[in-house]
């Protein structure tokens, strides 16, 4: 069997930086805090700087990679909401790993606003 092209193809590290580095897609997942169920306005308001068009795309492929999905109540008015997936929330202690290294590593004050850094830390 060929070795892949590029070996690096196969590597889980590059797999996952490839699906999620586009710039927004962690934030995204990471406001599914707590597994709520977000209207595509509640999203704008955890990102207020994020266009709308922008969110409008990242939440596809997030829904594509099965991290999120979209749901359409056919109530008056129809409203469109969006779920992480257990997939998507198995990404949660990622991020608090991430938020642990900043407060380790002393960069936590680059990120004074942020929640992920703001909310009460688990107890061991």
């Amino acid at each position: 069997m060929k070795p892949p092209r590029n070996p690096r193809s196969s590597c889980p590290i590059s797999c996952v930086i490839e699906k999620l580095s586009k710039k927004w897609n962690l934030l995204i997942l990471e406001s599914f805090r707590k597994g709520k169920k977000l209207r595509f306005s509640e999203i704008i308001e955890e990102l207020p700087t994020i266009n709308s068009r922008i969110l409008s795309q990242r939440l596809t492929e997030l829904e594509r990679e099965g991290l999120i999905v979209r749901t359409v109540a056919q109530a008056k008015p129809i409203t469109i909401s969006y779920v992480i997936t257990e997939k998507g929330m198995a990404l949660q202690d990622i991020f608090e790993h991430y938020a642990v290294w900043v407060r380790t590593w002393g960069i936590a004050s680059v990120c004074q606003n942020c929640y992920v850094l703001n909310r009460p830390q688990k107890r061991s």
